[in-house]
């Protein structure tokens, strides 16, 4: 393992680095005084055993699975048999039997990921009134309208922003840059170039601004006064990137005063994608243009048909001139 932190986890993306860190330190312990040829299926029974008897040590009270430590060890084993082929004894630990076992039995609650416009508004209409309501506002149009992620809205600059006033139409929105979230104790966030994926996109990408976030930016810009090029537009009130937390909190406060049961952020990018597929009768091209996605897999866990479809399907069938008869 202390190999594998050395030659592999240098080579990640920071916000891997910080999390694949931080479980480390929490969950490898006990498994850091084998040799990595020692760890056998048996060792990670025991150690997995371990984790769900302990699981409040571990700040886990209300969490589902262990799955996401044991897709990281798998990470770790794949290396050795990489690198040390000539130890042809040594073979892969985990079994099929580790995915079941790190399933803690616990039921999860089902979670609805599609919010629906008019879900949205009522949302909104909530965040509006709140400490941060004159930010997180616009905040909420444009992660909702734009189909973005949190980490990408919160590190906009108004440089990012291209209002076009004789044709609005052509207004972008320019991503190139993303807010990195740590879960240590202290440790600011920090913004880094790219985002998710943006390697396959050269780095950046230009969304066209939707009529909603439009009008949300432009009232937000105002008479431009104290809203320079370098400038957040979606500053706290230390003119940084609001943190996580804060977003997340003050998100679920509005859902639960609108007496949604929508939770977390990022069910405006499921929500957001969704209004679009929607609107274009399902096509992924253009949701994947949305997104910035290339993979079709991650295209179409976000794009997905709501129940709804059929009936303006049929709907605007029925506006067409009726048949004979």
């Amino acid at each position: 393992m202390i190999e594998w932190k050395k030659r592999r986890f240098p080579l990640l993306g920071k916000s891997s680095r910080i999390f694949y860190g931080g479980v480390s330190r929490r969950h490898f312990k006990m498994l850091s005084d084998y040799p990595i040829n020692s760890i056998s299926s048996k060792v990670i029974d025991l150690w997995l055993a371990d984790r769900k008897a302990n699981r409040d040590e571990y700040r886990a009270k209300r969490r589902f699975t262990f799955d996401r430590e044991l897709m990281i060890l798998g990470l770790i084993f794949r290396y050795y048999e990489e690198y040390y082929e000539e130890d042809t004894s040594f073979r892969n630990p985990i079994k099929k039997r580790h995915w079941k076992d790190a399933k803690l039995n616990v039921v999860r609650p089902a979670q609805n990921k599609d919010l629906e416009r008019q879900d949205f508004e009522l949302m909104k209409a909530e965040l509006r009134i709140t400490k941060y309501g004159k930010i997180l506002s616009p905040f909420a149009t444009t992660q909702y309208h734009e189909a973005l992620r949190v980490s990408e809205v919160a590190a906009l600059k108004w440089k990012h922003i291209f209002f076009n006033k004789e044709d609005p139409k052509e207004s972008r929105i320019i991503i190139e840059q993303h807010v990195i979230y740590t879960v240590e104790n202290g440790e600011l966030p920090s913004v880094e170039p790219g985002f998710k994926n943006s390697a396959a996109l050269g780095g950046t990408k230009a969304l066209p601004m939707l009529p909603e976030t439009y009008a949300a930016l432009l009232e937000h810009y105002g008479d431009g006064i104290g809203k320079g090029d370098d400038d957040y537009v979606f500053p706290n009130e230390y003119g940084d990137v609001f943190r996580y937390h804060i977003v997340h909190y003050w998100y679920n406060y509005a859902f639960k005063k609108a007496g949604l049961k929508y939770t977390a952020t990022h069910v405006m990018r499921h929500g957001g994608t969704n209004e679009i597929f929607d609107a274009t009768g399902g096509d992924y091209g253009i949701a994947g243009q949305l997104l910035g996605d290339v993979s079709d897999r991650a295209i179409k866990t976000y794009a997905k048909r709501r129940r709804s479809a059929l009936t303006a399907f049929v709907q605007g069938m029925w506006t067409k001139e009726a048949p004979n008869c």
